[in-house]
């Protein structure tokens, strides 16, 4: 990925994760904190985190095109980075408690990953079904 590639993702990317995180705390609450209610402090905590879970897409940067295999292992790099760095991070913040409240957060963690790089990928195709589309118009009108 080159480096204005990676300053696209990062910032299609941050909105989506921002996105996914409020989906996740509410996910994580309606399970483990009923009760909570949350301050505008909150909503630092989620831009801060996100911003965060954001900055590891730079695994993907190379001056070169990477091969499938190399990108297998960054993509794996990539999510084992991320759930590793929102797990302490989270923990230290108090986000989640015991054990099994910090195999939830690791599950949302990952359901919104999935979810970045599925709205990711759908963007992507979308664009480039535009690009042949357009290329297709301007072949007919050449011809």
């Amino acid at each position: 990925m080159s480096f204005e590639e990676l300053k696209k993702c990062l910032v299609q990317d941050y909105f989506i994760i921002v996105t996914g995180t409020v989906i996740g705390t509410l996910v994580y609450c309606l399970i483990f904190e009923r009760s909570t209610t949350f301050s505008l402090f909150y909503l630092g905590w989620v831009l801060v985190f996100s911003l965060l879970a954001d900055l590891p897409l730079c695994i993907f940067y190379s001056r070169k095109e990477l091969t499938e295999n190399q990108w297998m292992i960054r993509f794996i790099l990539h999510f084992v980075t991320l759930e590793g760095l929102l797990l302490t991070l989270a923990y230290f913040a108090n986000m989640y408690h015991k054990l099994i409240g910090g195999v939830v957060f690791a599950l949302i963690v990952a359901g919104v990953y999935v979810l970045v790089r599925y709205t990711g990928h759908q963007i992507n195709v979308r664009i480039a079904l535009k690009m042949n589309e357009n290329l297709k118009r301007m072949q007919e009108t050449e011809h």
